[in-house]
This record gives C-alpha cells, sequence and structure tokens, in this order.
C-alpha cells in the first residue's frame, strides 16, 4: 500500500471514530454500526471487529457510570442470556466464514436496518406495564448477539427491541449502554 494511502486511510479512519462515537454518546448505541462498515472498505473485516470491540470496551466504562441508575432491568434480564450467548456464537463464525460472505452479508443487515427505522410508524411507543413477551426478547437478544459477535454491529435488532419495550429515552439509553458494554 502506497504511503499516501496509509496516511488517507488513517485520516479517514480517525474521522470515523470520531463519528461513531459522538453518535454513541448521544444515543448510547450505533458506533459498531457506523464504524464497521465504513472500516471494513479500509481493513480486514475480522481486524475491524476486534479493533471496535476495544474501543467500545473503553467507551463503555465511561458511558456505564454517566448512565449506571438509568435502565431497565427486567427488559435486560430477558435479552442478556441470549445476547451472551449468540455473541459467542457469532465470534466462532466470524473465525470460520470468508470476508466475502461477510461483507455482502452486513451490506444487507445495515440496508434493512434503515429501512425498517425509516419505513416504521412513529406512533409505536411502548405503553408503560406492557411489554412484549419473554420469548420475543430472547428472539432480538439472540439475533443482537450474532450480529455484535459477527461484526460488532448488534444494534439494529436490540434497538427495535428496546424502542417497543422501554417508555423513556433516559431509560433507553441507559438500557443500551448496560446491554452493549455486557456483549463488548
Amino acid at each position: 500500500m502506497p504511503a499516501e494511502w496509509t496516511v488517507m486511510a488513517a485520516a479517514l479512519s480517525f474521522a470515523a471514530v470520531f463519528v461513531a462515537y459522538a453518535l454513541r454518546g448521544l444515543t448510547g448505541f450505533g458506533s459498531g454500526l457506523v464504524l464497521t462498515p465504513l472500516l471494513a472498505y479500509l481493513f480486514d473485516v475480522r481486524q475491524v471487529v476486534v479493533f471496535t470491540t476495544i474501543l467500545a470496551l473503553v467507551a463503555g466504562f465511561y458511558l456505564v457510570a454517566l448512565t449506571r441508575r438509568e435502565w431497565d432491568r427486567p427488559v435486560l434480564r430477558g435479552v442478556l442470556p441470549a445476547g451472551l450467548l449468540f455473541c459467542l456464537v457469532g465470534a466462532v463464525l466470524l473465525s470460520m466464514v470468508t470476508v466475502d460472505f461477510l461483507l455482502p452479508l452486513l451490506g444487507v443487515v445495515v440496508t434493512l436496518y434503515a429501512l425498517f427505522m425509516l419505513l416504521s410508524p412513529a406512533e409505536a411507543v411502548p405503553v408503560p406495564g406492557k411489554r412484549p413477551s419473554s420469548w420475543i426478547g430472547r428472539g432480538f437478544g439472540a439475533a443482537s448477539g450474532l450480529l455484535q459477535g459477527l461484526y460488532g454491529t448488534g444494534g439494529p435488532p436490540i434497538v427495535i427491541h428496546f424502542n417497543r419495550s422501554i417508555p423513556t429515552k433516559e431509560i433507553l439509553r441507559g438500557s443500551l449502554v448496560i446491554y452493549f458494554f455486557v456483549l463488548d
């Protein structure tokens, strides 16, 4: 790789990290969703997943300290076991599957999530005291864990579930911070 490409890759990587973690600081998630696809065009996706996981752990310590009292324990208890199990499955698959398969699949996941968020009705706000079944939570936790293990981007499924389960933005953000801290 020519030296000018290395400098350009470093500059683009720095900008991507800055944008991704500004988003995570504001919302409690999204760094992997932004950072992984951008860096995957510059570096091997396996190296990107390791890099984003290390960054997420460092950021997670800080964000957990800020939101330690603002999270929904029952919702987290419903999603974390499946999320952890399938995160391990995703990490094993990451070591077994070719990059030629992983990158297009990542593009499909990000595109489907963007379309879902664009087309989902804004009035789908959770009703306090009324929650989706625990099986639905486990399914979203499993999907999120699998994506987290494969790409470090487990956000789409769990954000959809939390948006339908947690009535306040503060508790939603804190729950996302705790969830991703545990999975990272």
